[in-house]
């Protein structure tokens, strides 16, 4: 079959790279982002304009948060805001540990799915060049991740009276970032790691794109 397979690839030639990209999904819908967490409409402009020279196929990856946290508005991480001192904080305290075990367990079997397409791409002759994170986000995180038991903190001390969006996310960051990979990249690049495949990390900045500043993915040609 691999024979036959290879024949009709050479006769079927096309004009495709056979190089793909594979990136975080709100790197292209901002719509999935946390709330007060989309510094663009939809997709920022120079990310579009750096993926459509770069020349490959773009995979985009489910938003494990979407999936674990309850739907795009990730309605479970809210849960915690204005809670602090009232009896519902301590309920919910005592089954944060599980949110957590539930988080890991999901993304594992996300992260599971995505090794199984990366394998099948390189199986069939194709390049992955690289796979995009989030830095800032306690999911997609690359290099700089947010404290999950930090996050439920900040939030229960948050009033939703008083709540601003500037000020929202200074505190996230300031209180909750850390240096190291979110969850959902640590448990990809375990697989990986295991299976030994070796492919790029790279990373869209949280910060800078709330900075309003020109941000890159800085995938090497």
């Amino acid at each position: 079959m691999k024979t036959k397979l290879n024949l009709i690839t050479k006769r079927l030639k096309d004009e495709r790279t056979k190089k793909i990209l594979i990136v975080s999904h709100c790197i292209l819908n901002e719509n999935t982002r946390y709330l007060g967490g989309a510094f663009c409409s939809g997709i920022n402009p120079d990310i579009l304009k750096e993926l459509s020279i770069k020349n490959c196929g773009i995979v985009q990856l489910p938003c494990p948060e979407q999936i674990a946290w309850g739907g795009v508005l990730k309605k479970l991480i809210w849960l915690p805001v204005d809670t602090k001192g009232k009896l519902i904080n301590y309920l919910i305290r005592l089954i944060y540990p599980f949110f957590i075990w539930y988080t890991y367990f999901i993304y594992h079997r996300i992260a599971l799915k995505t090794v199984r397409l990366i394998e099948d791409y390189l199986k069939s002759d194709f390049e992955v060049i690289g796979i995009v994170g989030i830095d800032g986000s306690p999911t997609c995180g690359v290099s700089i991740s947010l404290n999950m038991y930090k996050l439920f903190e900040y939030h229960s001390e948050l009033s939703i009276e008083s709540l601003d969006r500037v000020d929202y996310n200074n505190n996230l960051y300031n209180r909750c970032s850390q240096n190291g990979k979110g969850i959902f990249i640590k448990q990809l690049n375990k697989l990986l790691t295991k299976r030994r495949i070796n492919i790029k990390l790279y990373s869209l900045s949280l910060q800078d794109e709330k900075e309003n500043k020109s941000v890159s993915l800085g995938i090497e040609d």
